[in-house]
């Protein structure tokens, strides 16, 4: 009897070993994370998809148009310019996860930034050109944009072997009422903010705005990479050229991003021993409203 009650316990240890290892095994499966980046081809209404999911096996993708793929990468041509909720569905062992974005399909932008020429740029018109040194050393500013990038274009009194930084803040949801305020213009409530040695290309980096840090310093750092693309830049006699885009897609905060809606508010800082010396808008302006319409 003895030996029997020995068996069965043996038998019970067995099996309940069976089973956490089973669970274990379940448990061991990541679950997956629903990722895409995309690129624009044609007039701007064809949009090659790059999913970057992680721990999938399975993919459904639905375009807001009334059609769908399952596909890994598809490339998909919308009828009309207008925006667009996509919904990339990744599947896998370990469950699935759900990644929206909303896509403004827009116009394509005669901007290139592998020309090393800013002729492209003849055709844009002036953002802002400081008038009577309203812009510190910033001296002129043109944007442009297509349904992939923001493009910026600017001339700053600055030399190039100081690489000298640039701030860039975006209110993402355009509520003035939230976010950081800075001091230099109003009628803006910062989500987003880049920092970079953007006349070189050198280094640069993106922040969140955190209420819980410090007002004077509310930023904290986000872990975001292939965001910036450098473009041309060159030495004017005491003037620096210089050109770059920021992927729509790549820039977001928590429950905003840069594609929401067909407008983003926008100042920019550049800095001379980090206090702000250019500015653009002028220096205590309202905030610049860039409209995006497709």
């Amino acid at each position: 009897m003895r030996t029997l009650r020995c068996i069965s316990g043996i038998a019970v240890i067995i099996a309940s070993m069976l089973v956490f290892y089973s669970c274990s095994k379940e448990e061991s499966h990541p679950k997956p994370e629903a990722l895409f980046s995309y690129t624009i081809g044609g007039d701007g209404r064809t949009i090659n998809f790059t999913n970057e999911s992680e721990n999938a096996t399975s993919y459904v993708w639905d375009f807001g148009d009334g059609q769908t793929s399952t596909e890994v990468n598809p490339v998909h041509t919308f009828a009309e310019y207008k925006e667009y909720t996509i919904t990339l569905t990744a599947k896998g062992p370990g469950g699935e996860n759900v990644f929206i974005y909303k896509l403004t399909v827009t116009k394509a932008s005669p901007v290139k930034l592998d020309d090393n020429s800013f002729d492209d740029w003849s055709t844009i018109p002036d953002a802002f050109v400081s008038v009577d040194n309203n812009g510190g050393i910033i001296n002129k500013v043109k944007l442009d944009y297509d349904g992939e990038n923001i493009y910026f274009y600017m001339e700053v009194q600055d030399n190039l072997s100081d690489s000298l930084p640039t701030g860039i803040f975006f209110d993402l949801d355009n509520d003035s009422t939230t976010g950081f305020k800075p001091w230099t213009h109003h009628a803006i409530g910062v989500d987003l903010y880049i920092e970079a040695a953007i006349t070189t290309g050198a280094w640069s980096s993106v922040f969140e705005v955190d209420p819980a840090l410090d007002p004077g310093w509310p930023w904290s750092e986000v872990a975001v990479s292939d965001y910036l693309i450098n473009g041309y830049h060159a030495q004017v006699g005491p003037v620096v050229k210089v050109e770059w885009a920021f992927k729509r897609s790549k820039m977001t905060a928590p429950k905003k991003q840069l594609a929401m809606g067909n407008k983003v508010t926008i100042i920019m800082t550049h800095y001379v021993n980090w206090e702000p010396a250019g500015f653009f808008p002028a220096q205590g302006a309202a905030a610049y409203v860039f409209n995006m319409q497709p």
